[in-house]
């Protein structure tokens, strides 16, 4: 592979793996913490969204 190859690198692609790095690790946090994922000034639960966070690896 010569290194223009190597350089060509897709902007979206990249942003969508910087989310999926950020909710592992949010996802991680959360599991260890034993706390709720209830916003409370929205007051919006993001309890099942959490629960479910393992499926995106699998």
């Amino acid at each position: 592979m010569d290194s223009a190859a190597r350089g060509a690198r897709i902007a979206t692609i990249d942003g969508l793996r910087g989310i999926a790095v950020v909710l592992v690790v949010w996802y991680h946090v959360w599991q260890v913490s034993w706390q709720s994922a209830v916003v409370p000034v929205l007051n919006v639960s993001f309890q099942p969204l959490a629960e479910t966070g393992w499926l995106g690896v699998e």
